[in-house]
């Protein structure tokens, strides 16, 4: 099944998706504002907003940002809580990520353990924060659009081997 969340909608509430063993995609549409996640709480641990949840198709056309009970910023400190973290992601051969013009950051473990094999970063993200792509180790494809920060794209995952849309002053990181 799938879900789609219109840019209407500013914040989702506790455990929305945790544990939906039927979604398998999930398009977050364009917004005015980031889309909001309530910190996720079970079992006195912070779990991501689609923890467990097995996920084929992502589709991201604004930014994404955690929220604690009261609103303020949150910052994941554990794979588990990122934002589509799942432990079953050896069942699933292969995520598909698509990233909308209205994505500017890749958040802390948004994307850990997901089986992504190629990946379009488009010229509007400005920031990928330490282990978006933790233990993504089936990215070898990616296509980087122009303005994206070249030092932010050496963080993603080290077994890529094809990338695309390297501008010429980035001779040395195309050759790495």
């Amino acid at each position: 099944s799938l879900i789609s969340i219109p840019g209407t909608v500013a914040s989702v509430g506790l455990n929305a998706f945790i544990y939906c063993s039927a979604l398998s995609s999930v398009t977050i549409e364009e917004g005015n504002t980031a889309l909001s996640f309530t910190c996720q709480y079970y079992n006195n641990e912070e779990w991501a907003p689609f923890y467990d949840s097995p996920l084929e198709n992502i589709s991201l056309k604004r930014d994404i940002a955690y929220k604690d009970s009261e609103g303020a910023a949150y910052v994941p400190d554990e794979w588990e809580e990122g934002f589509f973290a799942n432990k079953h992601y050896d069942d699933i051969e292969e995520v598909s990520v698509t990233l909308g013009g209205r994505v500017t950051t890749l958040n802390e473990y948004m994307f850990n353990y997901l089986p992504i094999k190629t990946l379009t970063i488009p010229s509007c993200v400005k920031l990928i924060e330490v282990n978006a792509f933790q233990y993504c180790s089936d990215i070898t494809s990616v296509n980087i659009m122009p303005g994206v920060n070249k030092d932010d794209i050496l963080s993603i995952c080290p077994q890529i081997t094809t990338i695309l849309g390297i501008p010429s002053q980035w001779g040395a990181f195309y050759d790495s």
